[in-house]
């Protein structure tokens, strides 16, 4: 490395700064470690805030309650895990050969520290007939023999396409069974597409030998994948067309078995989210050149929308079963359950792994806290080799020399000092024969330097408040000589403002890779986990009943929120000082992403714990019961089954753990869209003597992981000693790289604002958009009783917004109908909207904002009496006149209602493009309510693909017929174009979709969660 000769000539051995002691960071000095004669060329010093390592893995045992594990959150490794597997397994048996624990100790061996887990579930929200149930689907992956962290390369994109292609096959298998053989007939044998015959004429492939339905073409895809080349560089175009042609048909064939009938079908409608989402995904593979270019490009869309794009149904992507994988990854825009965000690449690759390349079992759950798991074998080994530990030493900034091309001085905070005369803090106790890292700092070990730690020592690793003591600065070439930076992003910001500086790489990346806080809970039970009424409520919901044998010590996820997964931890009630008797028989722990907040300043954090506990207690009190039937009785969870035995339900509740996860590196570092591109690599930084380490990385996974802060880690080390590894997956494995890939638009609503159902309505449109300023009262005249005006800082005071949205529609139809059967209506429509309304009455809570259509006029009579009929709108028939720039509406009396002309001004652009449009979005974005003919209320959600759009600035004049609606006078208008006034006119071509009617209730819901949000948060309102 340039630079480092005359560095080096100060002393023999390289000194190296690891700062931080989380996964990255720790797994970085140990993987120095590994490399031969390491002792003689490095000298190796860890800088900890604090008294323990792990980060946001780390945990502790609270000596004042039974040695109990408290942990971060919830933490389970996957079996995809090589890396990591493979320098734990190494130092396991480095704790055995360097006589720090015995083979028969607790946690002796690795295998004694892990155990597999081979079965999740998935909490399904399923509408039955006494309501919304949640069943558990329990969801199983064979074990196999081969053993984690030991040999091979990571398959390829190319490979593991395949193989999707073969686990299609079977799910398919289960969707023929649950409909039928005779039944599944009856949706025809589509042909196989033109030119396949050809492209598999090589193949020992007999057509007519396959199944008797769709299936039969993915039968065919995948023998010819099968016989095509490794080297995806070698593959015949033709053989990919035939590809996207079979899977084509295929996909368009299993979207016509679909029926909210058969949908009640359990068992058809988990296969079916199964393979419709495998299928989307392996066309989304074939046709954004995947195999060649590798997952990262992918990352340019949501998943939810590349899976979209590529012919997955909106069911699919909603369902609880794809939920299930945000909730793995915390997977939310600033921890709102409503807004997911994963790239779709980085997602992909990640799924794929996780169910296809799996070692021994899916999962593997540690059989103690995670710093007793991972972080003492780590602690323990690289301390008797030699690593320095510098614990309380909290880093406040990062300095570069006079060139910038150098870390050149790091600036700390020495929070404590060890009384011991050597200088060395030990950081560990013994619970049950096994060396832990306590929950709070060992007391008589040292002296704090600022009095608040005295009172308060968790205050310690309290990264809300800038850290206290004696200020500590290290120098290159006397202190250090290499750095790893191992602190997690969340914390990053403040420290590396002359990085960002010199390097706007870094203001990119800090800017880009978002972190959300995290929350968790930990009850311990009187009760055992099998008399919850968990196993029998998972029994009558799954057609495998669980083994006896097995004790269910699983977990599951895409539940209720604030907690939306749980896992039964049980295992681990023999790792603390319980009492012989009414001891805990079962442990449970639950996490979840964590709500934004508005944060006060200053931060109180005895009021945001009590907020989080009281959502704790409701949820116990409410959610829980559905899963734990046996432990709740009238919506009240029964607080006699948590221990410790007697005293109130209060003082019950209050003896288990909480925890919030609100700033720096305890936040969790999130995946979304575009984020990947701003990733910098270990070697990276922009510095010479800089490696980086940390999920935040790119590394390969680039997902919140054990597994990519260990690749990340294990790339800084080879960075720092120039060795190669062996690491596992830290790039796609491809045989050549190709260009980056086009986008293009889907006019499916992937990205809609609202919870969209696989049934909605679907079109485009072309046409204007107008506003008009009312006074109020002739505003509040066009609404029904029911329904007030709400306030409103668009428009001036004693005036309300209306919108005329004059339009033609084409290609209008159902989602579930196939195209070929519904080739789509076309009408013209004109609508008039008050904006801003809510219902009317007193209210303790913030009320929810919608739009009311007072007339909607329509030239078509099938749309006007469907509309009428199963929206509730008040639709009219009316004879309307279009040219390119006049929409006139005319009664069938021949009354003129509404004639407008129209004059498109400035350039085409995305809405985004146009700083005008916001008010305008305000407005156009709000859902609609209207009162059905049967008297309820009924709410339905727009979506103008706003993000897809294009509009053009467009001046309009037009004259009101006083027939036109109730209430309005006649008059004649002249707005401006958008941009040369308040809420100018523009003109629109997009595509649309409309939530279907029994999404009512959940539209209603999601615009409530949204009022309360804009309560709390009024500046994104």
């Amino acid at each position: 490395m340039s630079g480092q000769k005359d560095i080096g000539e100060k002393h023999q051995k390289r000194k190296v700064a690891i700062l931080g002691g989380g996964v990255g960071a720790i797994t970085a000095a140990y993987a120095i470690t590994t490399v031969p004669d390491w002792q003689s060329k490095y000298e190796i010093t860890v800088y900890q805030l604090g008294w323990r390592l792990g980060g946001k893995g780390a945990s502790g045992r609270n000596m004042e309650k039974n040695g109990r594990i408290e942990e971060h959150g919830l933490h389970i490794w996957a079996g995809f895990y090589d890396n990591s597997f493979k320098f734990m397994r190494r130092c396991y048996e480095q704790l055995v050969e360097l006589g720090l624990r015995k083979p028969e100790d607790p946690l002796g061996t690795l295998d004694k520290a892990f155990k597999p887990l081979s079965e999740f579930y998935i909490a399904e929200k399923v509408e039955g007939d006494d309501g919304v149930v949640w069943e558990p689907w329990r969801i199983r992956f064979p074990s196999n023999s081969d053993v984690p962290g030991t040999g091979g390369e990571m398959p390829s994109p190319f490979a593991l396409f395949q193989e999707l292609l073969g686990n299609s096959i079977s799910m398919m298998n289960k969707i023929a069974d649950a409909i039928g053989a005779e039944d599944l007939e009856t949706h025809g044998i589509p042909d196989v597409p033109k030119g396949v015959h050809a492209a598999v004429s090589h193949l020992d492939v007999d057509l007519d030998q396959m199944p008797d339905h769709g299936g039969r073409l993915l039968h065919i895809a995948h023998r010819l994948a099968v016989a095509m080349p490794e080297n995806a560089n070698a593959h015949h175009s033709h053989h990919i067309a035939a590809l996207q042609n079979l899977m084509g048909e295929y996909a368009e064939w299993l979207g016509g078995i679909q029926s909210p009938e058969r949908m009640h079908n359990r068992e058809l409608r988990r296969a079916y989210y199964m393979v419709d989402l495998m299928v989307a995904a392996v066309r989304g593979m074939l046709a954004d050149h995947v195999f060649t270019d590798g997952f990262d490009p992918l990352d340019r869309w949501e998943c939810r929308q590349w899976l979209r794009m590529h012919g997955a149904s909106q069911e699919s992507v909603d369902s609880s079963l794809f939920r299930g994988c945000y909730d793995y990854v915390f997977g939310y825009v600033d921890g709102d359950p409503d807004k997911p965000d994963v790239g779709a690449g980085t997602a992909i690759r990640g799924l794929l792994r996780l169910g296809l390349t799996y070692k021994g079992a899916l999962f593997y759950k540690m059989q103690a806290g995670m710093g007793d798991t991972i972080f003492t074998p780590y602690y323990q080994v690289l301390r008797e080799l030699g690593v320095k530990f510098e614990f309380f030493h909290a880093v406040t900034d990062l300095h570069l020399t006079e060139d910038k091309s150098s870390v050149g001085a790091i600036d700390m905070m020495v929070q404590a000092r060890p009384k011991d005369p050597s200088g060395e803090y030990y950081p560990l106790v013994d619970v049950q024969g096994l060396p832990c890292w306590p929950s709070l700092p060992i007391p008589d070990q040292v002296d704090y330097l600022w009095s608040g730690y005295d009172g308060d020592p968790a205050l310690l690793e309290n990264q809300l408040y800038a850290p206290r003591g004696e200020p500590k600065t290290l120098r290159l070439g006397d202190d250090f000589d290499e750095v790893v930076l191992g602190i997690s992003t969340g914390a990053l910001k403040d420290m590396t403002g002359a990085l960002q500086q010199a390097s706007p790489q870094w203001a990119d990346m800090l800017s880009a890779v978002k972190t959300v806080g995290t929350q968790a809970m930990q009850l311990w039970l009187l009760t055992p986990s099998d008399k919850y009424g968990f196993q029998e409520l998972a029994d009558a919901c799954n057609s495998a009943p669980i083994e006896p044998s097995d004790p269910a010590e699983t977990l599951m996820t895409s539940f209720a929120e604030p907690l939306d997964t749980w896992a039964n931890m049980s295992d681990l009630l023999v790792r603390a000082n319980w009492p012989e008797e009414n001891s805990p028989q079962s442990i449970a722990y639950f996490c979840s992403p964590r709500p934004q907040q508005q944060v006060p300043v200053p931060y109180d954090e005895e009021r945001e714990m009590k907020d989080f506990q009281d959502q704790c207690r409701a949820f116990m009190n409410g959610k829980l019961g559905e899963i734990w039937p046996s432990l709740s009785s009238d919506s009240v969870f029964d607080y006699d089954a948590l221990f410790p035995d007697g005293g109130s339900p209060e003082e019950r509740f209050d003896w288990q753990y909480f925890r919030v996860n609100d700033f720096g590196s305890e936040r969790y570092v999130q995946s979304v869209t575009n984020s990947v591109f701003a990733r910098l690599r270990s070697d990276q930084s922009g510095f010479l003597n800089l490696s980086l380490a940390g999920d935040w990385t790119l590394n390969g996974v680039n997902a919140g992981c054990v597994e990519a802060a260990t690749n990340s880690g294990a790339q800084a080390a080879e960075n720092v000693t120039g060795t190669d590894l062996g690491l596992v997956g830290v790039q796609d494995t491809l045989p050549g790289q190709g260009p980056v890939p086009p986008g293009f638009k889907s006019r499916f609503p992937s990205a809609a604002p609202w919870p969209v159902s696989a049934a909605y309505v679907q079109g485009r449109l072309n046409g204007w958009f107008n506003f008009l300023m009312v006074p109020v009262e002739t505003a509040r005249s066009m609404l029904p009783e029911g329904l007030e005006l709400a306030p409103q800082s668009i428009t001036p005071k004693g005036y309300h917004p209306l919108t005329f949205l004059a339009v033609e529609q084409s290609n209008v139809s159902p989602s579930l109908v196939p195209r070929l059967m519904w080739p789509g209506s076309r009408y013209r429509e004109f609508v008039c909207t008050v904006n801003f309304v809510q219902k009317s009455g007193d209210s303790d809570q913030p009320k929810p904002i919608f739009s009311y259509f007072p007339k909607l006029y329509l030239d078509n009579l099938f749309e006007t009496l469907s509309g009428r009929l199963i929206y509730g709108f008040n639709k009219f028939t009316a004879n309307i006149d279009v040219t390119n720039d006049r929409y006139k509406v005319m009664a069938k009396s021949g009354e003129t209602l509404f004639d407008g002309r129209f004059a498109d001004q400035g350039r085409v652009g995305q809405p985004d493009s146009f700083a005008a449009f916001e008010d305008a979005r305000r407005l156009i974005t709000q859902p609609i309510i209207n009162q059905h003919k049967l008297g309820h209320w009924q709410c339905v959600a727009f979506d103008f693909q706003l993000t897809e759009a294009s509009i053009m600035p467009s001046a309009a004049e037009f004259h009101i017929g006083a027939g036109m609606m109730p209430g309005l006078e006649e008059m004649n208008v002249r707005r401006p174009s958008l941009g040369g006034g308040p809420l100018g006119s523009f003109r629109i071509w997009t595509s649309w979709s409309m939530s279907n009617p029994f999404d009512s209730c959940r539209i209603e819901e999601l615009s409530i969660e949204r009022a309360l949000y804009r309560s709390t948060h009024p500046s994104g309102s």
